[in-house]
């Protein structure tokens, strides 16, 4: 089963129509920036309208949105950010959103300290959920598929480049990746 995954959306679903495959996928992530600096009113109209195309659904926040929306999604069951969701037998997916600090103050920033704590917790706890369901091959939960769905891009990686090519991505990202 194939799953949809995007993000930086900021309160704009018109590009949704490019992506044919969304309402015949397994689910969709939403890696973050759901909105353009906003809280749960404006989450609920853009995750609602990617719902209404396909009801399977993880999302985390991502730099540009409040922390509240974190609780909104916890509690519509959503949630991947510092959580882990087995996606399939053998596949988990474990999020974490909000992004290190940018030069544009935005609402959800951490330090890269955090992030990488937040990082570790999360693969934690795809380890123990594989271990728990059985869903891993073999004896060690290692051998599974453990994918990490990171709102920030890790740094110097070319993702993660300012018009001006200034790199902002994570640096705690990167170390993760290596490590």
């Amino acid at each position: 089963p194939v799953w949809v995954a995007f993000g930086d959306i900021h309160d704009d679903l018109s590009r949704m129509e490019d992506i044919p495959e969304l309402a015949e996928a397994a689910g969709v992530i939403v890696t973050g920036d759901i909105t353009f600096a906003g809280g749960i009113k404006e989450a609920e109209k853009i995750l609602g309208g990617i719902v209404e195309k396909n009801p399977l659904l993880l999302a985390q926040i991502g730099n540009m949105d409040k922390a509240e929306i974190t609780g909104w999604l916890e509690q519509k069951g959503w949630n991947l950010h510092r959580r882990a969701k087995a996606i399939h037998p053998g596949v988990t997916v474990f999020g974490v959103g909000c992004s290190p600090f940018t030069p544009f103050r935005t609402p959800s920033e951490h330090p890269e300290e955090i992030l990488l704590e937040w990082m570790k917790e999360a693969r934690e706890e795809a380890l123990a959920l594989h271990r728990d369901t059985g869903s891993h091959s073999g004896s060690d939960a290692r051998s599974s598929c453990l994918v990490l769905v990171s709102h920030s891009p890790p740094f110097a990686s070319n993702c993660d480049r300012l018009a001006d090519g200034t790199p902002v991505g994570s640096t705690a990202d990167r170390e993760f990746i290596a490590e």
